[in-house]
């Protein structure tokens, strides 16, 4: 009876204790801490641009991700609005004003756009690096051209 118990306490503590393991600090990790930075910057900067996008008139919803010196946007047009040649002017003057850094703007009215340009804002919210939706992102631009 002694021995059973002895193997159960052994048992329980080998389990409960599991393994801890070190923080590692080499570099790897350091460029991991700036990636998250970055990602950060990145979503600052297009959640500032959703925002000014969506106060012009006739756009209800805006919603945008930066890509180094580019942006894509996406908007849905209010109702019996339709996307003209004066709301993407607005809105590229609008962008112009807040990041004179950016040099190319992409801008769709598409649904299907608009939710694929969403969904990586949300994937990196959630913590899924922005370097690893590079190729949803150039998917997207490509598909706006």
């Amino acid at each position: 009876m002694n021995n059973i118990t002895f193997y159960l306490i052994l048992i329980l503590s080998l389990l409960l204790g599991g393994c801890i393991k070190e923080p590692n600090l080499s570099s790897g990790e350091q460029d991991s801490v700036s990636v998250q930075a970055q990602d950060e910057d990145i979503i600052e900067k297009s959640e500032t641009i959703s925002d000014a996008v969506v106060e012009l008139y006739g756009i209800d919803d805006a919603t945008s991700i930066v890509i180094n010196d580019e942006v894509l946007i996406g908007v849905k047009i209010a109702y019996d609005e339709k996307m003209t040649l004066e709301n993407r002017d607005l809105i590229m003057s609008r962008v112009q004003s807040i990041d004179e850094g950016i040099t190319n703007i992409y801008i769709s009215d598409n649904e299907n756009i608009f939710g694929d340009i969403n969904d990586v804002v949300t994937d990196i919210l959630q913590g899924k690096s922005y370097e690893s939706s590079l190729n949803i992102v150039n998917n997207i631009k490509t598909r706006i051209k």
